[in-house]
């Protein structure tokens, strides 16, 4: 009598529903939440290798391919002998209990389609899991609750879709995870409170719509976090006290409006390179970092080659050393008026060898100081 293998299924199904546990005398001999399963299949390209290597240092412990166990990957870097490869003649179902990593290159898993089934609950890490993997398809299913960093989780696979799914409030990174995913759609979930880094989070994801949801306090790293996602609409939230970077966060966000709350106070601030540069429909009155003494930048409306038009009538800021390049503050294309830009000039500390662009300014031209 053969033995029956649950590992050779992507999942159960009984009487139309699906089967996360089976026990057989109180043994627990199948649990969907243990294994992380993915279906994988060959394009039909010349090259239809799947590679799968360990993430970080802490090993997979199980790796089965169509119900049979595999060794062990022993390397975590794609070109490691540790890795494990299989070429594809169909379509085949892989199940993984650990932190693993597919990493797509020019040569691994870019030319095999992959569809994620579920996630083993218990990862703490996602790190680089589908980077580049250009032929990850279909929805990312329910995330664990336990994660607490996805880093590059799916950066540049740009062939998902559907909606983000939630998001664990133990997550503390969201470095590059799902940058250029332009696939994706519908609005982003709540962000955990925890959140330190969203760099590059949802860079590129031009799919997604609705408002920006409310950024947690703990937040001190926004570089390029919503760049290019220019179906983004409505108020951009609070921007937290303890920000530290603000490069191009909401670069070409052009259908953004306004801010609930005027930017002032944000004391840890050192760079506003690009920060809404592209935001053609903002509004933005004034600007008060006149007590930031960490600033080296400021061009919240200049990318390095353009001035976008804006409203701004007020800058303050403070005794900063502008160390970034020149020009380390950019005011061109606003509505400042000589009083206004009188005040911005006496707020500023007495420094050699800087320069101010108020080109387009009612008030000016350009300056040096």
């Amino acid at each position: 009598m053969p033995v029956f293998n649950p590992f050779s299924f992507g999942k159960i199904i009984n009487n139309g529903n699906t089967v996360n546990k089976i026990y057989n005398r109180g043994t627990k001999i199948y649990d969907k939440d243990a294994y992380t399963t993915l279906v994988v299949w060959t394009t039909g390209t010349s090259d239809n290798r799947f590679t799968i290597q360990n993430s970080t240092s802490t090993p997979i412990s199980e790796f089965w391919f169509d119900g049979i166990k595999q060794p062990n990957p022993t390397g975590n870097s794609y070109i490691s002998a540790g890795a494990q490869t299989k070429t594809l003649t169909g379509t085949h179902i892989v199940k993984i209990k650990g932190v693993f990593n597919l990493y797509g290159s020019s040569t691994v898993n870019t030319n095999c389609n992959i569809n994620i089934i579920n996630f083993q609950q218990d990862l703490t890490q996602l790190i680089y899991t589908f980077y580049n993997c250009v032929n990850l398809k279909g929805i990312i299913p329910q995330l664990p609750n336990s994660l607490t960093n996805m880093s590059n989780t799916f950066n540049g696979c740009n062939k998902l879709t559907g909606n983000i799914p939630d998001l664990p409030n133990t997550l503390t990174t969201l470095f590059y995870t799902f940058n250029n995913c332009s696939g994706l759609n519908g609005n982003i979930p709540s962000l955990p409170s925890t959140l330190t880094s969203m760099q590059d989070a949802f860079y590129g994801c031009k799919g997604l719509t609705g408002n920006i949801p409310s950024l947690p306090s703990t937040l001190t790293n926004m570089s390029f976090a919503f760049g290019l996602c220019s179906n983004l609409t409505g108020v951009i939230p609070t921007i937290p006290s303890g920000i530290i970077n603000l490069q191009y966060a909401f670069a070409n966000c052009s259908k953004l409006t306004s801010l609930q709350t005027p930017i002032a106070n944000l004391n840890a601030l050192t760079n506003m390179q690009g920060t809404f540069s592209g935001c053609t429909s903002l509004s933005i009155n004034s600007i008060d970092l006149s007590t930031n003494t960490v600033l080296t930048i400021f061009q919240p409306f200049y990318n390095g080659v353009a001035y976008t038009t804006n409203t701004l009538t007020s800058v303050i800021l403070g005794n900063t050393p502008f160390t970034g390049s020149s020009p380390q503050v950019v005011v061109a294309n606003s509505n400042m008026s000589a009083s206004a830009l009188n005040a911005l000039f006496n707020s500023l500390p007495t420094v050699t060898g800087k320069t101010i662009n108020c080109k387009g300014c009612p008030g000016s031209g350009c300056l040096l100081y």
